[in-house]
């Protein structure tokens, strides 16, 4: 038994040295190729130092990718936003996408609660979006709201709405916030329609219209909100990731 402690003790050990040894390999790497920092300089010793420095470090770089992503996907919602749907948008019963779900449907999918009559009136609610790839069997595509990225409920209501949301680009296909940690939502319009499978009625939301937030975000509020994210998944002090940055700049 004591032989078999040690033989694991000794593996664990060699997982965590091989783990150090990987993590210092990317770094080095990551600092030279993608941040440039030259070798012998002192901006490259710090940013190699460790996992906080690796980040701060990377700031400069990371937000201007992030700046440019969001510039286009800013250009993106503006061209989408101009073209117009025939719908009267003031006909919509404003609604908590989540809150609706929670009280009418059973949990984890768009079944009606027993009991509960879905009404088919005409709803907008504030949401992020995601917009995936139309499926290879009915050639639709299937769009997540209320924050399900992984379970879409939803479907354009028509050709009309398909095309003004599908046809911006490439980057029409996917419109979660593209600020991290911030809370883009769009105002999406549409309504709850039932069918039958072999398990009963299930509901499809068709979405009629969505107009696009336009958040026009400076760089110096996505570098604000990247040591936030970090800081808050990591457990770490604000002040002293930020100090560690403005150290990166000099």
């Amino acid at each position: 038994m004591l032989l078999i402690k040690k033989l694991l003790g000794i593996v664990v050990l060699g997982l965590f040295l091989f783990s150090c040894s990987e993590q210092n390999s990317t770094r080095k790497r990551v600092c030279k190729n993608e941040y440039k920092y030259e070798e012998k300089s002192i901006a490259y010793k710090n940013c190699i130092k460790d996992d906080d420095h690796f980040f701060a470090y990377g700031i400069k770089h990371k937000s201007k990718e992030i700046f440019e992503r969001n510039q286009k996907l800013e250009n993106l919602y503006k061209t989408i936003n101009k073209k117009k749907v025939n719908i009267d948008h003031k006909s919509y019963t404003n609604i908590s996408y989540k809150s609706f779900v929670k009280e009418n449907f059973q949990e984890f999918s768009m079944r009606p609660k027993k009991g509960k009559q879905i009404s088919d009136k005409k709803y907008k609610f504030l949401s992020k979006v995601s917009i995936l790839a139309p499926d290879e069997e009915d050639n639709q595509y299937a769009i997540s709201v209320g924050g399900a990225l992984l379970s879409p409920h939803a479907r354009f209501h028509n050709i009309d709405i398909q095309n003004k949301i599908t046809s911006g680009g490439p980057f029409s296909l996917y419109f979660t916030s593209p600020i991290p940690m911030a809370s883009t939502v769009h105002v999406v319009y549409g309504s709850f329609k039932p069918s039958t499978d072999i398990l009963g009625q299930v509901y499809t939301f068709y979405v009629e219209d969505i107009i696009f937030t336009e958040t026009d975000t400076k760089i110096d509020f996505i570098i604000e909100r990247m040591i936030y994210a970090y800081c808050k998944r990591n457990n770490k002090n604000i002040e002293n990731i930020t100090e560690i940055y403005n150290s990166s700049l000099k």
